[in-house]
């Protein structure tokens, strides 16, 4: 049986933003350095930390549904730690010499670290089910970035065994909306709690 590369072998590099001599950030484009994708591990989790406080408050809300002004460090160890099937994957570039696109004067955290800039989950339920999430930096909104680093997520989550995973999103989210049915994956809607519920069959990512 053939399968889809892992994301623990090199999946190549992504545009991202350049940052002007000005500390002044342009959209990422088809640029000279990149983005690299990677599983991320308990070793990411203070970076993600900085990525939240990043995130406005709008992108914040909504990923996690409340106001998250900061994400604690448990919080982000619990995100990032391998477990059973989850799947928690990034977009990382190295923080040396990099600025941040809304705090020209702020450095990206250590100088021989990564920094975080997108990153989506599937976190198993004990029902049997799995839950999506997603989160992209306001730098990277609407640039094709979250619909590819959402496909590789659901690649693996589909090489674990999963069939199929839920996305609860803000009945406003029309930007998740349209970033799951670019996915051209078979996908149903329904309504939980005031969510939209998307449900979507990823067992077709993984070739038989």
């Amino acid at each position: 049986m053939s399968t889809a590369p892992s994301l623990l072998e090199p999946l190549g590099t992504l545009p991202r933003a350049r940052v002007d001599d000005d500390g002044a950030a342009t959209r990422p484009g088809a640029l000279h350095d990149g983005l690299t994708l990677r599983a991320l591990t308990v070793e990411d989790r203070e970076a993600l930390v900085r990525t939240v406080a990043r995130c406005s408050s709008d992108t914040r809300y909504a990923r996690f549904h409340t106001a998250v002004p900061v994400l604690t460090p448990g919080w982000a160890r619990a995100m990032c730690q391998p477990a059973g099937k989850r799947v928690a994957v990034g977009v990382v570039v190295e923080s040396a010499g990099h600025r941040l696109a809304d705090e020209p004067g702020v450095s990206l955290g250590s100088p021989c670290g990564d920094e975080i800039v997108a990153l989506a989950q599937v976190e198993p339920e004990v029902d049997g089910s799995a839950e999506l999430a997603v989160l992209v930096e306001d730098a990277y909104h609407r640039t094709g970035l979250g619909a590819m680093l959402v496909r590789a997520a659901l690649t693996e989550a589909a090489r674990n065994g999963l069939r199929s995973v839920r996305a609860h999103v803000l009945p406003d989210n029309d930007a998740i909306r349209q970033l799951l049915l670019s996915l051209d994956l078979p996908v149903k809607r329904g309504y939980d709690d005031g969510k939209i519920c998307w449900t979507i069959e990823i067992a077709g990512l993984v070739a038989a």
